[in-house]
C-alpha cells in the first residue's frame, strides 16, 4: 500500500521505462539495491521535504533533489547485514500486527458472547 504522504519506491525485477514523473535509478556493485530501497523508505520524511509542486500543481521529486540526496553508505557486508535485520524486524512487526488482530476478534467475540448472556438471564 502506498500513502497519500510516502515517496513510493521500490526493487524492479524486470527493465522498464518510466515517464517524466518518475525516477529511476540503478546502483554500482558498492551499493545494495536493497539496502537503498531501505533506507528510501527509511528517510522518506526527508525525501518529502525536496518535493516540489510543477506549474500544474503536480508533486514530484525533481531530479537534482534526488541526486543530491544523501545516502549512508557503509561497506556493502554492513548493507546485506542491516537488510537482514530490517527485514526480520518487520517480518516481527507483522506477526505481531497478526496476533493484534486476532486478539481484537477474540475480543469482539468475547464481548458478543457476556452481552448474549446478559440478555439471556
Amino acid at each position: 500500500m502506498i500513502l497519500a504522504h510516502t515517496v513510493p519506491a521500490a526493487l524492479l525485477a524486470v527493465p522498464a521505462t518510466v515517464n517524466q514523473d518518475m525516477k529511476a535509478m540503478s546502483v554500482d556493485e558498492r551499493i545494495s539495491p536493497e539496502y537503498l530501497l531501505r533506507v528510501l523508505w527509511a528517510l522518506n520524511s526527508d525525501l518529502l521535504n525536496r518535493v516540489a509542486t510543477s506549474t500544474h500543481g503536480t508533486k514530484r521529486l525533481p531530479t537534482d533533489a534526488l541526486l543530491s540526496f544523501p545516502v549512508p553508505l557503509p561497506p556493502l557486508g554492513a548493507q546485506v547485514e542491516i537488510v537482514a535485520r530490517v527485514d526480520a524486524l518487520l517480518a516481527l512487526c507483522d506477526r505481531l500486527a497478526a496476533r493484534l488482530v486476532a486478539a481484537r476478534a477474540d475480543a469482539e467475540r468475547l464481548a458478543q458472547t457476556v452481552l448474549a448472556d446478559a440478555l439471556t438471564a
